[in-house]
């Protein structure tokens, strides 16, 4: 679950914040009726091994490339969410002014499950106006692949990546 968290806040919000100790999912409230973590910095200085297994610390770094390299990831406005016939599968994308830059997001809300869904994508949104193969290249892994037409199926599962992150180009 902070997997998903992280990708969303990454890439729905220019800007984001996570507290020290979130790479590591530590998550233990200081007390049944507090909001506050327990081992928060905001109480004390807490060193912590961010190279442990099961740390976020790469993915953290891993987005925030991304972030610094498509400017679509770097403003608030235009985003558009795409339909999915899964509940559980949030899709949506982004652009920048002159839609030179296309990020396509679809994300796996169930942190437990593989969800395969058929996204729906509006293609004026992504900025065509005729359905032409897509040139999509997965910002997580570094594979490329065309896409053809508006319906596309992406199994999303959580042993894998918490989701796909794809550059969009005709």
């Amino acid at each position: 679950a902070f997997r998903y968290r992280l990708v969303l806040a990454a890439t729905l919000s220019p800007a984001y914040g996570i507290y020290s100790g979130y790479e590591l999912c530590e998550n233990e409230p200081q007390s049944a009726r507090s909001e506050e973590y327990r081992d928060s910095e905001k109480y004390q200085f807490r060193p912590r091994d961010w190279s442990r297994s099961g740390s976020l610390a790469p993915l953290v770094t891993q987005l925030n490339q991304i972030r610094r390299e498509h400017p679509a990831l770097q403003q608030l406005r235009r985003v558009h969410f795409h339909r999915t016939d899964d509940p559980l599968v949030l899709a949506y994308s982004k652009h920048n002014a002159d839609r030179s830059d296309v990020v396509l997001a679809a994300v796996n809300l169930d942190p437990r499950l593989a969800h395969r869904a058929e996204l729906q994508l509006s293609l004026p949104a992504l900025g065509f106006t005729t359905p032409h193969p897509l040139q999509v290249t997965n910002l997580l892994t570094g594979e490329s692949t065309t896409w053809r037409g508006p319906r596309q199926t992406v199994e999303l599962d959580p042993k894998v990546g918490p989701a796909l992150l794809v550059s969009v180009r005709r």
